[in-house]
């Protein structure tokens, strides 16, 4: 999965997020989810392994079926915001690049600069979203299909009142 340097990066990572934070990451890859949600396999495996502790956080990464759950004790001190954010600009973008030590890195650096305010180099901290240069698709891809729909329903009611008119 990464060599002995990247393993190295990454346990240094989560050993600097407990000795700031007090926080413990626990990070699981896996091929896949065995058909579950990727947060429910996370949460019974935190559950079954007895990581439960308000300040433990259990990372799943799926590395075939390309996804990752996060199980998160809701007494960890961040919100559901903070903890998106950490992983749609700190986690996602590395994951999508199958960089799987930097993704455990930058979640780990993202979870520590969230719980403390400081700013190490997490894009959550910084509120860069991850969208980057293709955050218009969706918008884009949207209005398009309403332009559609709309002149499929014209056309349609067009033709009706021709035929009944």
């Amino acid at each position: 999965l990464f060599d002995d340097a990247a393993l190295a990066q990454a346990t240094a990572a989560i050993d600097a997020l407990a000795d700031r934070t007090g926080l413990a990451l626990t990070v699981v890859f896996v091929d896949d989810f065995s058909g579950m949600h990727p947060t429910d396999w996370a949460n019974a495996t935190a559950q079954s392994s007895g990581r439960t502790q308000p300040a433990d956080v259990l990372l799943a990464i799926a590395t075939t079926a390309r996804g990752f759950g996060v199980s998160v004790d809701p007494g960890i001190g961040l919100s559901d915001a903070q903890l998106s954010a950490a992983e749609n600009a700190d986690l996602l973008p590395r994951l999508q690049q199958n960089d799987w030590a930097g993704a455990v890195e930058a979640y780990a650096r993202a979870l520590g600069d969230l719980r403390t305010g400081d700013d190490t180099g997490s894009a959550a901290i910084r509120g860069d979203t991850g969208g980057g240069s293709t955050a218009w698709i969706l918008p884009t891809v949207t209005t398009v299909l309403l332009v559609v729909l709309g002149g499929a329903f014209l056309v349609a009611y067009l033709r009706g009142r021709r035929r009944n008119g």
